[in-house]
């Protein structure tokens, strides 16, 4: 199931120069327009007081930094090949430095990331559920990430923010 699904995505790829390039965009820098984006919003929204703001980065960052850390540690006990190492008919659309495919290190930031964001402002928080999904869909449809890396992501991140919010229950307190 995991392969039907990768190859129904993957082979929406290499039809369309422009699409590739959205797919690209999306799978390798839509994570960053999304973390401009919260920063911009949270300085513009705690303009009149900094520190505020800063210490909502620091808090809705952490578990998504220390989620991606983790999941290197995973990846090197996993040691689970790309799709492109897998089956030689894959071509993934841009170059991909990272061998090992399992768990998907932007999936859990974003998992993460999203479910911080969810705490503060609901709103935002499901438009930033929304990018993840967009920016996982983009890595399988890419190449480089088969489906299961991409939801194995999404529980880190997810797993990794429940522990952080437990451990950090006051937050508004700062």
């Amino acid at each position: 199931m995991n392969n039907d699904i990768f190859f129904l995505l993957y082979n929406l790829s290499h039809k369309n120069y422009f699409l590739d390039k959205f797919f690209i965009f999306c799978a390798e820098y839509f994570i960053f327009v999304v973390v401009i984006f919260l920063f911009l919003f949270i300085f513009i929204k705690h303009k009149n007081n900094i520190r505020n703001g800063l210490k909502k980065i620091i808090f809705i960052i952490s578990p998504a930094a220390i989620g991606w850390a983790f999941t290197d540690v995973l990846k090197s006990i996993f040691d689970t090949p790309r799709p492109f190492m897998v089956f030689e008919e894959v071509k993934p659309i841009f170059l991909h430095g990272g061998l090992d495919s399992f768990p998907s290190g932007h999936s859990t930031f974003m998992a993460a990331l999203s479910l911080s964001v969810f705490y503060f402002n609901k709103k935002i928080g499901i438009t930033f559920f929304i990018a993840t999904l967009i920016i996982g869909i983009s890595r399988i449809i890419s190449g480089v990430h088969f489906p299961i890396d991409i939801i194995g992501g999404f529980f880190i991140g997810i797993i990794f923010t429940f522990i952080f919010e437990e451990a950090f229950k006051n937050r508004n307190k700062f």
